[in-house]
């Protein structure tokens, strides 16, 4: 990074670099892939823009989520058309433990274009994102595996909470009232 041109002191390169740093840190939760991706959008935008006066936090954060966007969409295209239900399934918080009986309703209550998912699929994604390594799976709970994709999940529940989205709203009402975690296999 050229830091050292002179026109920036020292408080204010570090305060800038401190709050790129929590953007990045934030963003990526930790997850080395997204890490690295972050710290070359900063290297980008000092290389482009220097250091100002103003952390460029926006322009991170809006990187970053563009990257995981990106980076998920390819590695979980085969669930492609049930990626809206799994993460209004799975974005409740970070690294929550969902009901097995919650996501297979989600699923079957509607995927990516609104049409409902048989029982027998709906178990099928499940046992094929256990197989691939994307959900843990304990006790009739599964919950994703990776904390980035946790924040994936939750960051695309958000984009999708917008009022008349029939995905959203088809999911809600297939969601059963639960009273205590549900037990046993994932066909269940």
């Amino acid at each position: 990074f050229p830091f050292d041109d002179g026109s920036c002191d020292e408080v204010r390169r570090s305060r800038w670099i401190s709050a790129a740093v929590d953007t990045i840190l934030a963003e990526s939760a930790n997850f080395p892939h997204h890490l690295v991706n972050g710290c070359r959008a900063m290297a980008q935008i000092v290389l482009d823009e220097g250091i100002d006066d103003v952390p460029p936090t926006e322009k991170l954060r809006e990187h970053c989520r563009e990257h995981k966007r990106e980076y998920y969409d390819a590695r979980l295209h085969p669930w492609a058309k049930h990626i809206t239900a799994l993460a209004c399934a799975f974005g409740n918080g970070d690294n929550a433990w969902t009901p097995i009986g919650d996501v297979k309703c989600a699923l079957m209550a509607s995927n990516e274009y609104g049409d409902p998912v048989e029982a027998k699929n709906a178990s099928k994604v499940i046992e094929e994102l256990h197989a691939h390594g994307y959900v843990d799976v304990r006790q009739g709970k599964c919950r994703p595996v990776l904390p980035s994709l946790t924040s994936h999940f939750n960051e695309m529940q958000r984009a999708s909470s917008v009022q008349g989205n029939e995905v959203l709203q088809a999911i809600r009402a297939a969601s059963p009232d639960r009273t205590g975690p549900e037990q046993g296999s994932i066909a269940r």
